[in-house]
């Protein structure tokens, strides 16, 4: 099987972007790889991107490193690696988490 990446580096989509094209994701996706390093996602669209999880199977790396997802983000990504084991990778470079161990 060969890869599929999208780099969609430092274009500021913000969480309403990453929201949006996890919902996107749900639908229809051959992506197996996904950077959206430096793209101002908050926990809102980490979240987003959680939620999307549920039923994404062909992912299986996400750079979501330099963005400006915190703890609640976080914690909800980690959760997520609990139903998903399609997501091998999950790159979060860049700030300083504090995720309870009972999320994973």
């Amino acid at each position: 099987m060969r890869a599929q990446m999208s780099k969609i580096f430092g274009c500021d989509i913000g969480d309403q972007g990453a929201t949006g094209l996890a919902e996107a994701l749900k639908v229809s996706s051959k992506l197996t790889v996904l950077n959206l390093e430096s793209n101002d996602i908050g926990d809102q669209g980490a979240t987003g991107f959680a939620e999307a999880f549920k039923v994404i199977s062909t992912l299986t790396a996400l750079y979501l490193d330099f963005n400006d997802i915190r703890n609640q983000g976080a914690t909800g990504l980690a959760q997520a690696l609990k139903v998903n084991s399609s997501l091998t990778k999950l790159y979060l470079e860049g700030k300083r988490y504090s995720v309870n161990s009972s999320a994973f």
